[in-house]
């Protein structure tokens, strides 16, 4: 039986660092802070509660991809984040740049990892 990896200190030993924390300002969810390298190609992952509960890449600017969950009609993700924002637990952001690489090798990575961690609000097909 495969052990399903889904920790914090898991995804860290992907190389992935914790870049901010997700907050809510006037009414709308937000990071914390944008200080990190601003170049494309990122993977990420919200995690709360120790948890991995989200994968997915930023081919372009990492900050434009983020802001997008704030305004995103219909988005699950960007209302679980809220959800458990709203309920007064902390939600992190990890990233891991990988800006040498092309979109689909962006993508295969991502699937690798959505496959090891099963996060669950990533969409199961």
């Amino acid at each position: 039986m495969e052990l399903t990896l889904n920790s914090e200190k898991e995804i860290q030993d992907h190389g992935f660092q914790k870049l901010t924390s997700w907050e809510i300002r006037n009414g709308k969810i937000k990071p914390e802070r944008l200080d990190w390298d601003n170049c494309s190609g990122w993977i990420y992952a919200f995690v709360t509660g120790g948890c991995v509960r989200y994968i997915g890449i930023a081919s372009t600017v990492l900050r434009t991809r983020l802001d997008g969950y704030s305004y995103q009609l219909n988005d699950t993700v960007g209302a679980n984040i809220k959800k458990v924002l709203e309920d007064g637990a902390e939600v992190n952001i990890f990233g891991v740049k990988r800006p040498e690489r092309t979109k689909p090798e962006l993508e295969e990575e991502e699937s690798m990892l959505i496959k090891k961690f099963d996060p669950d609000w990533n969409v199961r097909g």
